[in-house]
This record gives C-alpha cells, sequence and structure tokens, in this order.
C-alpha cells in the first residue's frame, strides 16, 4: 500500500509539499517511499499520473475538498478552531471568495478531476476496509498528530520550519505504529 500525503499550501504561488510512504500490509511497518518534497501544481498532477499504475494507493491532502460555502469557515473548521485553538491547532477557513484556494480555476480542482480520471474514489470510510483501489480524502495532519502522539500543541514538522527534530521525532513515531 502506496500513502501519499499532499499539503498543497492553499494557493497559487507558493510550492506545496508532497511525501510518499510505504506500508507493508503484513506487518504493518512503514517506510519512506519518496520523502517530501515541494511541488508545484503542475507537478502534483503530474505525479497522480504516475500513481495510477498502482493498485492499492491513498492520498491524504490537506485542502478543503468539498467547499460550498462563499465565505467564512466550513463548520468542520469551526469546530477544529473551538476544540483545539489552544493547542495552536486550527484550519484556515475554506470558502469559495478565497480565489486562489477554491475559485473556478483553482489548481485544487484540477488536481481533483485528474485523481478522478484515474479511478480514485472520494470515499474516506471505505478506506480501511479496502484491500484494494485508489482514494483519497481530506486531512487534518495537525490534530491526528496532536491525538495520536498525545502532545499539547501542534508538532512543527513542515518543511518551512526546517526543524529536523520534529520531522524526526514523526517519523520514529510512524515507524513505531503496529
Amino acid at each position: 500500500l502506496t500513502v501519499t500525503g499532499f499539503d498543497s499550501a492553499w494557493g497559487g504561488t507558493q510550492r506545496g509539499a508532497i511525501c510518499d510512504l510505504t506500508v507493508d500490509k503484513q506487518s504493518g511497518a512503514v517506510s519512506i517511499d519518496a520523502p517530501p518534497c515541494a511541488v508545484s501544481w503542475d507537478e502534483a498532477v503530474e505525479r497522480v499520473t504516475r500513481y495510477a499504475i498502482s493498485s492499492h494507493h491513498v492520498i491524504a491532502i490537506d485542502q478543503g475538498l468539498i467547499v460550498p460555502n462563499s465565505t467564512g469557515m466550513r463548520p468542520v473548521e469551526r469546530s477544529l478552531a473551538k476544540a483545539l485553538g489552544s493547542m495552536h491547532c486550527s484550519a484556515y477557513p475554506s470558502n469559495r471568495s478565497n480565489t486562489s484556494c477554491f475559485g473556478d480555476d483553482a489548481g485544487i480542482w484540477r488536481f481533483l478531476a485528474t485523481l478522478e480520471r484515474h479511478s480514485y474514489r472520494h470515499e474516506p470510510l471505505a478506506i480501511p476496509r479496502g484491500e484494494s483501489g485508489r482514494f483519497f480524502f481530506e486531512c487534518y495532519p495537525h490534530p491526528a498528530i496532536i491525538g495520536m502522539m498525545q502532545l499539547d500543541m501542534i508538532l512543527k514538522y513542515k518543511c518551512r520550519h526546517r526543524n529536523a527534530g520534529a520531522w524526526q521525532s514523526l517519523l520514529g513515531f510512524l515507524r513505531s505504529l503496529p
């Protein structure tokens, strides 16, 4: 199973980051298939084309994927900010007035269309029981990491923080999972 994490950086001007992990289905061992690297929207879309040869692949996308609201925050973002704001954990508001992220020509829609053309499905609840298939889902990495690692606040592991210790801590934790 290949699991890809994609942080799109939410717009057109900054490069996002992408990382591929391989999970051995028998042992549960996690290894880095492709370390984190910066990508543009075009490079992310091109990578999807390469992934499409895989029979079992999951892409976790750190950006809103269903954004019907024209302004403000989605209810899930409001709930997250209320529950975890004291841990420096909240979500950037997803709304259609942010045209670089969610306008009709935003990179996320082309990325999702490419996934769907390659038979990826937006069915998060089907992922745990799937023995094969191509899936994608919206994720919130910080709250998941806080909960799984039992932290008091976010772990600043992202490339822009240049915090090798935090990244190694996260990798160590992931490798320790059964």
